[in-house]
């Protein structure tokens, strides 16, 4: 099951503060143990995957809460055209374009969904 919006916010809140980064300590053997770091190079976690996992979880942990809010800020954009979007069909000067009016909004409910947006 894919997380919330506000489930991933609260993901990012509970976590150490961003930025992380990685360190690899090789094992030999062709293992790499790879340290995720806070931004004071503190320990968060180890993990004994590929170097790429360990790259993803240090960028995701500044990348999550940057793409949250933009996901946010751009259901609000939506949720303001959805609003002119029916100022505009309830106008009765707006009869002659209802039909594509109507696709338009369409179009924006299926990206953010029913609710209202502030």
């Amino acid at each position: 099951m894919t997380p919330s919006l506000a489930d991933l916010q609260a993901l990012c809140d509970a976590a150490i503060d961003a930025p992380w980064s990685f360190a690899h300590d090789p094992q030999g053997k062709g293992h790499v143990l790879t340290r995720i770091l806070d931004g004071n190079g503190m320990f968060v976690c180890e993990v004994e995957q590929d170097a790429g996992s360990a790259e993803f979880i240090a960028a995701a942990r500044t990348a999550l809460p940057e793409l949250l809010a933009r996901v946010r800020q751009l259901e609000a954009v939506l949720g303001d055209i959805r609003y002119r979007l029916d100022e505009a069909l309830a106008s009765p000067h707006g009869s002659h374009c209802d039909e594509k009016l109507r696709q338009i909004r369409s179009r924006v409910t299926e990206a953010i969904g029913t609710r209202r947006m502030p």
